[in-house]
This record gives structure tokens, C-alpha cells and sequence, in this order.
């Protein structure tokens, strides 16, 4: 027969509860800490059969009789178990005002399981990928889609535009190639301290609401006529602007899904280390740092995503001035979405430049610091 017991490594606090919660943790009733659930197997001989029982009768009813104690006994201990996991759960609400912080760390622990630092690399690589597919889509589509517009609106000047534009997509693609290898080189630079890992916790705590709070609303949106109307009105009444709004919402909602791992994992992926000697004026300018590796961590993701949203929009407006009565709004839709994707092109470029503008100035002052600390030794 199974029992369980909930262990506290902390303080040694040890009372039973149903196996069947066997490897999971609850807050310890004693010091609140995570505690893990540990079974033990215990073997239990039957109760001997009287002495003169010949008949098949008496010993089937003997059988009986021992399957009910037992399912009784069973029951019986499930009721116990679930009667103490429950207590101990109020016990430690009780004793421990930040039970929540308990419950929220534990889950953070587990997220680090699931959201791998090799996964983030992984998922970095093939989205921009995706980037310079879409990239390529929206080069060869140029040309069909300015022909049509040249046609249409009688203006050649836009068919000699349509190769032009595939030449410059092209172009901008191999400059956003490089300086997404430049970005990627960079982020592994000085080493960033701080006190404490508090700041990654909650910055990580706060994305995963986040995430988990717009997939509600998109969710909502999605199955709810009531709540696309308000969103058609709160854009002026146009689909494609409400279109837009959603995917913009998608593509938020993917990207603080990916800084969640960079908070998760910030010795690898932001070289973040925790000295709990580091003095308060270096810890904000290790925030300040942090912000800005973190950007040149994201850049893998900042590019794919608006490639596939903007390069997406670009597509989708190209194909629609195909078959639309309106070749102006057309022609409009498409030079808007068009404009959006060469800005996400440059969007490496100009992260770079920022980013390097920015630690010139953040290395100066940390120099500054750990001079007047080694000095003080």
C-alpha cells in the first residue's frame, strides 16, 4: 500500500497526504518553503482465515468482506490526504502572507524547464529566416503588382517602379543580414552585475501575465462578434485597419513571449551575473545595460516578426489592388504597408547604431564606478 509524506528540506517538517500528488510541491505549514511529496510503498499481509472454514461460501464471503475493509480503508485515506493537503495550503496562506511569491517562483522554475536558453537560439535562427523569406516573397511580387497598378491607374512611372523596389528590398535584405551577425557578435560583451535576481523574476513574472492576458483578449476577440465590432469602430469602420490592430497584437504577444526566455535565462543570454557586491549606482546602470543587450538579443526576433507582419500586409494589399475596384486606395494600402517593411529592413541597421551610441556612453560610467570602488580597496 502507497502513503505519502510531505518533506520539508527546509526545516524538516514531515506529515501524510494522498500519493497520488507523489513529486509535486506545496508550501510547508511550517516555514512555507517548497516542499516535495514523497512516496513510500508499504506491504500489508492479509488477515488469516478462521480455522474451520470449509465451505466455498464462507470463504468468498471472507473475500468480500476483506475487498470492503480495504476499499474502505482506501477511501478512507484519500479523504485524509486530501483533508491534509488542504489544511496545509491554509496553514501555510496563514502563516505566510507571501505564499503567492511561493506559488509564482515555482512556477518560474518550471517555466525555466520548458523554455530552454538552446530553444531561444533555436527559434532566433528561424524566424529571421522567416524574415528573409518573406523578404524574397515581397521583392518578386513588386513587379506583377506595379504592373497592374501602372495598368490600372495609366501611370508607366509605376511599372519602372516595381523593378526599382525589388532591387532596393534586395538590397536592404543583405544590409539587414549583416548587421543581424553584427547584433548577434556584440551581445556577448562585458558582463553585466547585479545584486540580486529579483529584477529578472519579476520582469519574467510580468511578460507571462502579459502574454497569458492578451491570448485571453485575442481569444475573446476572436470568437466574439460584439468585440471585433468595437474593434472596426475603434479603427473608423475599415477592415483592413482592424486587421492590422490584430495582428500587431499577435506579434506583441510573440515578442514578450520571447523576452520571457532572456529574463528566464539572463546568465546565458544577457550575461547577467549576480554579485551581491555590486553598489546601487551600478545596478541601474546594469539595468540601463541590460535594456539595451537585451535589444540586440531581440533583434533575430524584432526583424522576422516585422518582416512577417509588415511583408505580410505588403502581400496582402499586392493582391488585393489584383482584383479591387479601387485602384487609388489600392495603390495607397500598398505604399503604406511597402513603407512599414523597408523601416523593419533597416530596423538591424538602426538598432545597432543605437545600441553601440548607447554603450559607449554606459561603458564610460561603469569605468567610472569600478575605479572609485577599486580605489576605495
Amino acid at each position: 500500500m502507497k502513503t505519502g509524506k510531505l518533506v520539508c528540506p527546509a526545516c524538516g517538517h514531515t506529515q501524510g497526504i494522498d500519493p497520488k500528488y507523489a513529486g509535486q510541491q506545496f508550501a510547508c505549514p511550517g516555514c512555507g518553503k517548497a516542499a516535495t511529496v514523497q512516496v513510500e510503498e508499504s506491504l500489508s499481509a492479509p488477515p488469516p482465515s478462521p480455522a474451520g472454514a470449509g465451505s466455498a461460501a464462507s470463504g468468498s464471503g471472507a473475500a468480500g468482506s476483506a475487498g470492503a475493509e480495504q476499499a474502505k480503508a482506501a477511501a478512507q485515506a484519500m479523504a485524509a490526504g486530501a483533508k491534509t493537503a488542504i489544511s496545509g495550503l491554509y496553514t501555510a496562506g496563514k502563516g505566510n502572507p507571501l505564499f503567492v511569491a511561493v506559488i509564482i517562483d515555482g512556477l518560474l522554475d518550471r517555466m525555466r524547464g520548458l523554455l530552454k536558453a538552446e530553444r531561444f537560439l533555436t527559434q532566433a535562427r528561424v524566424i529571421s529566416r522567416l524574415g528573409h523569406y518573406i523578404a524574397l516573397l515581397v521583392a518578386m511580387g513588386c513587379i506583377p503588382f506595379a504592373i497592374v497598378l501602372a495598368v490600372r491607374m495609366q501611370s508607366w512611372q509605376l511599372a519602372l517602379a516595381g523593378p526599382l523596389l525589388a532591387i532596393i528590398v534586395l538590397f536592404l535584405q543583405y544590409v539587414a543580414g549583416k548587421f543581424l551577425d553584427l547584433a548577434g557578435n556584440m551581445g556577448e560583451g562585458t558582463e553585466i552585475c547585479f545584486s540580486s535576481k529579483a529584477f529578472f523574476d519579476v520582469s519574467a513574472a510580468s511578460c507571462l501575465m502579459i502574454v497569458f492576458l492578451g491570448l485571453v483578449l485575442l481569444a475573446i476577440g476572436i470568437f466574439s462578434p460584439e468585440a471585433r465590432m468595437l474593434m472596426s469602430m475603434a479603427q473608423g469602420g475599415r477592415g483592413g485597419a482592424g486587421l492590422e490592430a490584430w495582428i500587431g497584437m499577435s506579434v506583441m504577444a510573440l515578442f514578450l513571449y520571447f523576452s520571457c526566455y532572456l529574463y528566464l535565462h539572463p546568465e546565458q543570454l544577457l550575461n547577467a551575473k549576480v554579485n551581491p557586491r555590486t553598489t546601487g549606482g551600478e545596478n541601474f546602470m546594469s539595468l540601463l545595460a541590460v535594456g539595451a543587450r537585451a535589444m540586440l538579443t531581440l533583434v533575430p526576433f524584432i526583424f522576422g516578426l516585422g518582416c512577417l507582419a509588415s511583408g505580410g500586409m505588403t502581400l496582402y494589399h499586392g493582391v488585393g489592388s489584383l482584383f479591387s475596384e479601387y485602384a487609388q486606395s489600392s495603390f495607397q494600402n500598398l505604399s503604406s504597408s511597402m513603407g512599414a517593411f523597408l523601416l523593419v529592413l533597416l530596423s538591424p541597421l538602426f538598432l545597432y547604431i543605437f545600441v553601440l551610441a548607447f554603450y559607449f556612453f554606459l561603458d564610460l560610467a561603469l569605468a567610472v564606478f569600478r575605479i572609485a570602488r577599486n580605489t576605495e580597496k
